[in-house]
């Protein structure tokens, strides 16, 4: 069952164009993965089209309005309708069924083991997929999505976890597939959360239960725990590097 969602704000903000690029991606992913929040977008959409569609028959009103109260001097008057929001229950969530035929091109391999990505990112995987581990049990494909943003799929293996850190902009997080904690909440395949400079964390997954996610950052990640501090100059001038040619 998903249990982080996009708030109201986001899916309405995310319908009308007015995120940004990487978050529009983490959320379409995340539609993707989940059927509440394709429903819950589905009428955003309807709303926004209908307001849309209102103001401008309430400009074309306005306008023959004045024209005929100028000749008949009639008063007329409107009524406007509202579309309530769609309930975002645990029954209308659908999580990718593994039963469904998955095209190849949605298909990351690791070490034997096959994932089934969103189809919205399905374009982002490289053609020829390159994994790099780190810190014994993580590993990692840098995605190329644009801006000033690094992207990652990242795969932490049952028992692993990522030095405590914390963040000096926003890291957005999906679980594309197991589940990991951080000592903030535990997080399953669908859930889609987003940290900043707020939260110190350090994800884990459990012995044996391996989790796959696609991760944005757009700044690089502050390690706090006392032997992984080395890191922050490699991470920030690796960050520079990356997103100045972009």
């Amino acid at each position: 069952m998903i249990k982080y969602h996009p708030s109201e704000w986001d899916i309405e903000d995310f319908v009308a164009g007015n995120v940004s690029p990487a978050k529009s991606l983490i959320t379409a992913a995340h539609i993707d993965m989940c059927s509440c929040c394709a429903i819950r977008a589905e009428n955003a959409h309807f709303r926004q089209a209908k307001t849309l569609e209102s103001e401008k028959c309430q400009n074309a009103f306005d306008g023959m309005h004045s024209m005929m109260q100028a000749i008949t001097d009639n008063n007329i008057s409107t009524t406007k309708t509202e579309t309530s929001a769609c309930r975002n229950t645990p029954d209308n969530i659908n999580q990718m069924s593994s039963r469904r035929k998955i095209d190849d091109s949605r298909i990351l391999h690791l070490e034997g083991k096959r994932f089934a990505v969103p189809k919205t990112l399905a374009r982002y995987i490289p053609q020829n997929v390159v994994w790099s581990k780190y810190l014994g049990k993580l590993w990692q494909v840098p995605i190329k999505i644009g801006g000033r943003n690094l992207a990652y799929f990242i795969y932490l293996e049952g028992g692993g976890y990522v030095p405590e850190h914390t963040h000096a902009g926003t890291e957005m997080i999906l679980v594309i597939d197991g589940q990991f904690s951080d000592g903030i909440g535990s997080y399953r395949q669908g859930d889609v959360v987003t940290f900043d400079e707020k939260h110190t964390h350090s994800p884990v997954t459990k012995v044996g239960e391996g989790c796959l996610i696609f991760i944005i950052i757009d700044e690089p990640l502050s390690f706090t725990n006392s032997w992984a501090r080395v890191i922050n100059p490699l991470s920030q001038l690796y960050f520079n590097l990356h997103t100045s040619k972009r």
